[in-house]
């Protein structure tokens, strides 16, 4: 529901039009003076602005409160209303950042009109702000796998409701997009989303999650641009001391101060939060608050690693070479089955982010008039393990022939069950042997035992 602030030194005019917009389903505020609606804006950033030229006051009449909302940069819409209006007044308010300029008295149908498309304006803007944030990594939860097809259902669980989601995952998982997946499927679709990193600076990452107050230099933080929509806190083990204490007293009751201010300012935010580390581990060592674990836990899901899914690669690929070649206009290109291969047994320590880099990487070195599908020599030697390897040969000739060939076969199957995510019935397949018999040479080389999570 959209919030109007209604600023008009005439009451009986205030009352009138916050009386219409409420008939007609809005939240309203009034303010009689510059003063009065400046203290409104600093308690919580409305919707839109209905303001009237002339209120009474030289320091804010003929268009000065517009100066002064534009010169804090807030992206409210506003609405300027007089009755004694010129059109060199209107031309200079629209060069000043107002939306539109009504003339007293004015029809109801017009008023509404001009601020449905004042919000629709507002919202597209939003919209295309989320849209470029969303070109800036995967556009989609892409994988068929049995852990994505858990978390996307996990996703569907938690969006609808109002809980604050813990995401817990290593880095590179897509954390971010997984938090604006759950906002998209919210309630709060049609508010806005921000993302904020917690690491920085104390003070500047206090500036930029709470805001300062000051006439020159004062500014929304991220809590308020956030309001009635999601704030996503990436990787909150970082926040200091301080900071873990502010953000226990908003989680509370949805109040903070600004940076240099004493006045609380009400928000409505639903804060989703990520970590790459072990929070209850961090609050046993005193490095995190309790409470504050407790109250950001509420639902907590845990990403998979790309090792845990290596079924996806492909998928994944697929994805990232469309999305890349459609980005930077180069051509695409489909990888080799050997190519895929090689990426599944790889343990991808930077997971999907490491990923996408290594397909960018090949596409844009790849030679442009070269059709053909990406070969294993076009991969990243750390792909392709070449020092490694070099190291493990000059380790088996030193090596009597038994000892050697149990080591290469130890090697061999434990890199082929990890491709095949610990599934023995599609490791065996590949290899060519039964599964009766590569579970009793796991056996003999020790491997079962070590290795938790083999299936069948």
């Amino acid at each position: 529901m959209n919030e109007i602030l209604v600023v008009d030194d005439e009451k009986d005019i205030r009352e009138q039009i916050t009386g219409l917009l409420e008939d007609e389903g809005y939240q309203t505020r009034s303010a009689p003076d510059g003063a009065t609606a400046l203290k409104e804006i600093e308690k919580r950033q409305p919707d839109l602005l209905l303001l009237d030229v002339w209120l009474g006051d030289p320091a804010y009449d003929d268009l000065k409160l517009l100066e002064m909302v534009r010169a804090k940069n807030l992206n409210i819409p506003i609405i300027m209303i007089s009755g004694h209006g010129t059109v060199e007044t209107a031309v200079k308010a629209i060069k000043l950042g107002a939306f539109d300029f009504i003339q007293k008295p004015f029809k109801t149908e017009r008023l509404f009109l001009v601020i449905q498309r004042a919000l629709e304006t507002a919202q597209l803007k939003r919209e295309n702000q989320a849209l470029k944030t969303q070109f800036q990594s995967t556009s989609e939860l892409v994988g068929s796998s049995n852990a994505i097809f858990q978390l996307k259902k996990n996703i569907e669980k938690v969006a609808p409701v109002n809980s604050r989601v813990l995401l817990i995952g290593p880095f590179g998982v897509g954390k971010e997009l997984i938090a604006h997946q759950i906002h998209v499927l919210s309630l709060r679709a049609d508010g806005p989303f921000l993302s904020v990193n917690c690491e920085g600076r104390h003070d500047e990452l206090n500036e930029r999650l709470f805001g300062s107050e000051g006439a020159e230099d004062g500014n929304l933080g991220a809590f308020e641009q956030a309001h009635k929509g999601t704030l996503y806190l990436e990787d909150v083990s970082s926040l200091s001391a301080d900071l873990q204490s502010q953000l226990v007293r908003l989680l509370h009751d949805g109040t903070f101060t600004r940076h240099n201010g004493n006045q609380k300012v009400k928000v409505d935010v639903r804060v989703l939060a990520s970590t790459r580390h072990d929070l209850k581990k961090l609050v046993l060592e005193g490095q995190f608050r309790e409470d504050l674990y407790y109250r950001l836990n509420i639902v907590p899901l845990n990403i998979p690693a790309l090792s845990e899914r290596r079924e996806d690669i492909p998928q994944l690929v697929e994805h990232f070479v469309k999305e890349i070649s459609r980005s930077e206009g180069i051509r695409s290109r489909t990888f080799s089955e050997q190519a895929l291969n090689l990426m599944h047994s790889y343990l991808w320590p930077g997971n999907i982010h490491e990923l996408r880099a290594v397909v960018e990487r090949v596409l844009l070195l790849s030679p442009a008039a070269n059709d053909q599908p990406v070969t294993t020599d076009e991969l990243p030697g750390e792909l392709k393990g070449e020092a490694a390897n070099i190291q493990g040969a000059e380790d088996l000739l030193s090596l009597p022939l038994r000892e050697a060939r149990e080591n290469f076969e130890r090697d061999y199957l434990l890199a082929q069950v990890n491709k095949f995510s610990g599934n023995i019935s599609r490791t065996a397949s590949f290899i060519g042997m039964e599964r009766s018999a590569l579970h009793r040479k796991l056996r003999h080389l020790q491997l079962e035992r070590k290795e938790k999570g083999f299936g069948t």
